[in-house]
């Protein structure tokens, strides 16, 4: 079953979103924060296909200038981290450092994935249509929905042994867990 370029740049661009959109929309909902593992793992990648893509030939880089301006926003999300934690002892920077370290998961992450693949696959660049964009976007902030109800309302269907078991943080809204049946 072979489906169209633009099916397939599409569905490797939903599935490259759903995941970290997801993820961060459960932390930020169950803790009010997206992890610093996570924020880290992004800065990592992006930043190794950023380094990847200005080792290339300027001429046989598949992204514009922007781009690489785009893939840089989780190590200048890494510096004013620094820069918050030795000079600031107030919240000035917090949201700005929130912001990127978002971005650099929700963005970043998923639009690094999508070049890796697209020099894998040359087509996979070839995703143009407006409607598709705005379709992934459109995507991206419903599983960013759903993941933070589902964070937010996590005692709805999970428990602190749940969080336990994964070695997770408890919120504070976790469901103690039912007392077993003596």
């Amino acid at each position: 079953m072979a489906a169209e370029p633009r099916i397939r740049i599409f569905a490797v661009a939903a599935v490259a979103l759903a995941y970290p959109a997801t993820e961060a929309g459960f932390q930020i909902g169950a803790y009010g924060e997206l992890f610093m593992a996570r924020k880290i793992a992004a800065w990592a990648l992006v930043t190794a296909v950023l380094v990847a893509l200005l080792l290339l030939p300027r001429r046989q880089r598949p992204v514009s200038g922007a781009h690489l301006l785009l893939l840089a926003f989780p190590s200048a999300w890494l510096l004013l981290a620094f820069v918050h934690a030795a000079e600031f002892s107030g919240e000035v920077l917090h949201p700005v450092v929130f912001g990127l370290g978002l971005a650099g998961y929700l963005i970043c992450l998923p639009f690094s994935l999508y070049l890796i693949a697209a020099l894998l696959n040359p087509e996979l660049a070839a995703l143009r249509s407006r409607r598709a964009r705005l379709s992934l976007v459109g995507l991206g902030l419903f599983f960013l929905a759903a993941g933070y109800l589902l964070g937010a309302r996590n005692d709805l269907f999970m428990t602190c042994q749940d969080f336990e078991a994964a070695g997770a943080v408890l919120p504070s809204n976790c469901r103690a867990d039912p007392s077993p049946a003596a």
